[in-house]
């Protein structure tokens, strides 16, 4: 159903000149959510958030900021882009979760270089959004 939806808003954007992006948020969370998963992980360390959803999230905050800057950016054509925080639902690091939830997952590039800078980077590839709208996923369950 997703392509057939990505070809009918193609065909829009070719006969009628609009444009349509179509921002795809993985799980929001509003901040009140935040101490409460502390207080979850904090009772058991080893919990982790949802494995089917990468242990992703992304903050309403900053997917109204994305919205604004879809609404408001000088943009042609037709864009999807995945919207999350730039971390994950876990105390772990994420190359742990990764080793315990999908050993058998080749990498496209290497995990050290992956996680150099974040040991709680996330999953999920947000650089069509990041470079499209020039947006940045500004809040963290982390910092709550």
């Amino acid at each position: 159903e997703t392509d057939v939806l990505r070809e009918r808003a193609e065909l829009f954007v070719r006969n009628h000149g609009m444009t349509v992006l179509c921002p795809r948020p993985v799980f929001v969370a509003r901040p009140e959510h935040y101490p409460r998963w502390r207080e979850w992980f904090n009772d058991d360390p080893d919990k982790h958030g949802s494995q089917t959803d990468l242990f992703s999230y992304v903050d309403v905050r900053d997917v109204c900021d994305a919205t604004v800057r879809a609404l408001t950016h000088d943009l042609s054509g037709f864009a999807s882009f995945l919207l999350a925080a730039d971390d994950t639902t876990s105390l772990l690091p994420t190359a742990e979760l990764v080793r315990r939830h999908y050993p058998d997952v080749s990498w496209r590039t290497s995990q050290d270089a992956w996680f150099a800078d974040n040991p709680h980077r996330g999953l999920i590839d947000c650089r069509v959004a990041k470079t499209l709208l020039g947006w940045r996923p500004r809040h963290s369950w982390r910092d709550a």
